[in-house]
């Protein structure tokens, strides 16, 4: 029951908590007119590119809204937006969303764009609800997309190809066209904030003073530490109600926990979502007996002890809630557990009128699987450096057979600590 409140808990923060989060920093917003007010804006950090911000003078102040068209730009936390109309094409990237129609779909929009480079040579970023990204140049006192599209053909064999529309690299082509080093490089760059700002730093070197901007790139940010801590492991077996491993009620197994994880932070959105990896190193046991009675005077007792140790890895999407001085975890993915060494033996005594008749002694589980997969769930809270979680973590058990099915249940709490 209580693994199912986790769960409950952790969609409910999910889907309540995403965006309601408020970060006052230092910015200032420019008008059509030039006049510029200084102050705070909540900044967000944003993945995808703003529709409105909010604005206030201080931190007892009102706030105020301002959507894009309504400001020329803002400037916060090192990022510049700019207001602008822009035609784009909407049609779609992705291969299972790809059509035959070979013309664009336009769309004019008012927008918030992202400015990576700015001189006599600008290139701005924009990534909106589709999660397309796109990228613009400024020309002839207008925004212009730099297109990269793909659309599907039949070839003479009726097989579905992907053709895409490289046109941005004609469009840089052109645009820098006073460089020859970077119209030799344009034909190569590729449709991305890192190609294309190297692309016009290489410009930037003919002619220095094209550029008086240029954003620093956001990068993954990699964090390692490690966990220490405790499993509470419990495995139930069902089916032939007179096999050993089905009749036995196994006691939950305490045991020690130890690891080293990664983690890959997402650069924007304020480092909320990350990537994260733990090689675990952990084990359990099962021990217990069981009494089968064949008759009123003749019976055996089973006496099961398995050890198993595991190397595991929690692949997991983790979502960080920032508060003031803290943020809380919540994590989900899946376990792969590699069997590194085990312990498997039954005891069967068997009696007759009270007496012990014989005694054999074999594997509790003959075919003890070395491999084992999961879904796991959890929660925590970071301070600092120092971390403490909650997971739970469901598996297929360490062995089936004809006679029966398993299944394994693991509670983690784990105290952890960044080391960088």
């Amino acid at each position: 029951m209580l693994k199912y409140c986790l769960l409950t808990a952790i969609l409910l923060v999910l889907t309540s908590i995403g965006y309601s989060q408020e970060n006052y920093q230092q910015g200032c917003i420019t008008f059509y007119n030039n006049d510029t007010l200084h102050g705070l804006i909540d900044y967000r950090n944003w993945d995808n590119n703003p529709s409105v911000i909010t604005f206030k003078h201080g931190l007892s102040s009102a706030s105020k809204q301002y959507k894009s068209g309504e400001i020329r730009e803002f400037r916060v936390a090192y990022d510049v937006y700019v207001s602008a109309i822009v035609t784009y094409d909407a049609s779609p990237l992705q291969p299972d969303r790809l059509t035959y129609d070979v013309e664009p779909k336009l769309r004019t929009d008012t927008v918030f764009l992202l400015t990576l480079v700015n001189g006599n040579k600008c290139l701005y970023y924009l990534k909106n609800h589709q999660d397309k990204i796109r990228f613009f140049i400024w020309k002839d006192n207008t925004f212009e997309e730099l297109v990269y599209r793909k659309y599907l053909v039949k070839t003479e064999k009726a097989e579905r190809v992907i053709m895409p529309n490289l046109k941005y690299k004609f469009q840089l082509i052109v645009y820098l066209q006073d460089c020859p080093s970077a119209k030799e490089s344009a034909d190569k760059a590729g449709y991305n904030s890192q190609s294309l700002i190297k692309l016009f730093k290489t410009y930037q070197g003919c002619i220095p003073t094209s550029v008086d901007y240029i954003k620093k790139p956001d990068k993954m940010k990699m964090e390692m530490g490690i966990h220490l801590g405790m499993t509470a492991t419990s495995v139930k077996f069902k089916g032939d109600k007179y096999s050993p491993m089905v009749g036995t009620r196994f006691p939950v197994s305490l045991d020690a926990s130890a690891g080293l994880y990664f983690d890959l932070v997402k650069p924007r959105n304020r480092g909320r979502w990350s990537f994260y990896n733990g090689l675990f190193y952990d084990s359990y046991r099962l021990k217990g007996d069981f009494n089968d009675h064949f008759s009123a005077h003749y019976y055996s007792v089973y006496s099961t002890n398995i050890n198993l140790t595991y190397i595991r890895l929690h692949t997991m999407l983790r979502y960080r809630y920032q508060l003031k001085n803290m943020s809380l975890l919540f994590n989900g993915g899946m376990s792969n557990s590699l069997q590194i060494s085990s312990e498997n033996k039954l005891n069967d005594k068997r009696y007759m009128y009270g007496s012990l008749a014989d005694e054999y002694n074999s594997k509790a589980l003959d075919d003890l699987k070395t491999y084992d997969y999961g879904i796991i769930i959890g929660s925590g809270i970071r301070y600092g450096r120092f971390s403490a979680e909650v997971r739970f973590e469901t598996g297929q058990g360490p062995a089936s057979s004809r006679a029966f099915n398993a299944h394994s249940s693991t509670w983690y709490l784990l105290a952890g600590y960044c080391l960088n």
